[in-house]
């Protein structure tokens, strides 16, 4: 184990010594400074966010999915309950980690001693969001060092700086310190924190996949032919029962209950006999239906997006068979200039990875590529789906049919998952259709109830000042992040980042940049 930075050391004795004085009693999850009260982060953000009026929404559910009001507000409490106490041990897992990681295996919490694999310095993950963290850590940038991990902060330290009409406190879940290896003036804190809701849902725009919460009337999409389409709605923020839809191809998207879809009902042979629009809700249902069992649910698979053609710099075949080797970094290029290229470019472009990388069967006209590296995975995925093709995910590889054979995707099943914000859109597409995803699923226009007034109010934006920000999960992580800066630079530390890294179920993790608003919270609080 490498010795420590004595930066680390150092801002490490100042944080503890400068909050210490700080109480905390678990129950109430209350905070105290020499026996007063103050609010927690979480109270001060979400004054910035509309009410959620558990009374309305319990009704609403009742009336939807039956049973009463007051069995949605119970099942609420307990879910809140058990998602509060699985986040807890997830986020000690991560403390844990980071101090065995550190050299101080003495610092590993309680519930995670049973994990804690002495002579192998091991610490074994027991779910997957903590083997999501395990992969954070194995693959984080080296010059990043562990600070420390659910430490307690407030303001007021410095009131020449931040002279706030109410102090606050709260529990960051981890710090790291950045070392610039070329220019110590770049060096700094970034703050940490793990979240576990899944972020909105990729749509391919005409400049890239933007987050569904992230769009807006002037983004423009692409429907099932592949034609450019118009936003024309956008809905308020949804916090409906969701979904997970399974496809043939492996395919998974997180869906509401209400989300519609242009389906086809195909006989055993795979002959379409009749075509309906239906919600999550009723496919799922539909397939539950043994009376139903010889019938095959399917959606279109979309055409080829016509996106624009693009000056390149590098022929997209050669750049095709090089994008993935080691002579990669002679090429000049942004893999999203061929990615959002023509048609052509882009089918030149697969053709290169696929005689570089991919073995190709003539009879089928299938190329499948076997590997282990997640980048390749990913880029075929993308790019191939723009093409109109739809890809098959293995467990260590991924296929496609060059000549786009696959005219549809089959619904293999539907299960339940987390409730989660949820939006929808209506485009002016003459098939009434967008596509969402990475892997371009043809979906319908959002349910004819769409309010037609759209305006930010309506679309739930934060309140003012914060009003440029959607009123959902990402939104709150941006004051919840900046308010754990504030008392770190009252204290004369710099912070030079903020990232959210996002805990997926299956183990995965994505970071998330996180913007700066300190300033505006100053001159709010």
């Amino acid at each position: 184990m490498a010795q420590e930075l004595e930066e680390v050391v150092e801002i490490r004795k100042k944080i503890l010594s400068e909050f210490g004085d700080l109480k905390f009693i678990e129950e109430g999850h209350k905070y105290f400074l020499n026996g007063e009260q103050l609010p927690s982060v979480s109270e001060i953000t979400h004054r910035f966010s509309h009410e959620f009026n558990t009374d309305e929404q319990a009704e609403r559910y009742a009336m939807k999915h039956g049973e009463t009001a007051e069995y949605w507000k119970d099942r609420w409490r307990w879910n809140s309950l058990l998602a509060t106490t699985k986040g807890t041990l997830v986020h000690e897992y991560g403390e844990s980690l980071g101090w065995l990681r550190n050299g101080h295996p003495e610092k590993i919490t309680p519930s995670n001693t049973c994990k804690y694999i002495k002579d192998k310095n091991w610490l074994i993950p027991t779910r997957k969001k903590e083997e999501a963290i395990l992969k954070f850590y194995d693959e984080l940038n080296e010059n990043l060092h562990f600070v420390l991990a659910e430490t307690k902060v407030y303001t007021g330290k410095n009131k020449l700086l931040t002279n706030l009409h109410q102090n606050y406190c709260g529990t960051f879940d981890i710090l790291f310190y950045y070392k610039d290896p070329k220019n110590d003036s770049n060096s700094g804190l970034v703050i940490f924190d793990y979240k576990g809701l899944p972020l909105d849902t990729p749509i391919p725009t005409s400049k890239g996949w933007k987050n569904m919460g992230d769009l807006t009337e002037d983004d423009i999409l692409y429907d099932k032919d592949g034609n450019e389409t118009k936003i024309q709605h956008i809905s308020e923020i949804h916090h409906n029962k969701c979904y997970v839809m399974s496809f043939d191809n492996g395919d998974k998207i997180k869906c509401d209950f209400e989300h519609r879809w242009e389906v086809d009902i195909r006989d055993k042979e795979g002959d379409v006999t009749e075509t309906r629009v239906m919600t999550t809700e009723e496919i799922r249902e539909y397939l539950k239906n043994e009376i139903t069992n010889d019938s095959i649910l399917t959606i279109s698979q979309s055409k080829p997006l016509k996106f624009s053609n693009k000056k390149l710099p590098f022929s997209p075949y050669i750049y095709g068979t090089m994008l993935f080797t080691k002579e990669y970094h002679v090429i000049k290029a942004n893999q999203d200039d061929y990615l959002l290229s023509s048609y052509d470019d882009r089918m030149s472009v697969l053709k290169g990875i696929c005689d570089t990388f991919g073995e190709y069967d003539e009879r089928s006209k299938t190329c499948t590529i076997k590997t282990l590296r997640k980048d390749i995975v990913d880029y075929v995925y993308k790019l191939s789906s723009t093409c109109g093709i739809k890809p098959i995910i293995g467990n260590d590889e991924i296929s496609f049919k060059m000549d786009n054979q696959d005219e549809y995707r089959i619904i293999i099943n539907i299960e339940d998952t987390d409730t989660v914000p949820t939006r929808c859109i209506e485009v002016d597409s003459p098939s009434h259709t967008f596509l969402c995803g990475y892997n371009c699923l043809v979906t319908h226009n959002t349910n004819k109830e769409l309010r037609k007034d759209y305006s930010r109010n309506t679309n739930k934006m934060l309140l003012p000042p914060f009003d440029d920000l959607y009123d959902e999960s990402l939104g709150l992580y941006t004051l919840q992040l900046s308010c754990y800066q504030i008392p770190l630079e009252d204290i004369g530390l710099k912070v030079i980042g903020r990232r959210i890294v996002h805990l997926h179920d299956d183990g995965e993790y994505e970071l998330v940049k996180i913007p700066d608003v300190t300033e505006k919270l100053r001159n709010t609080l």
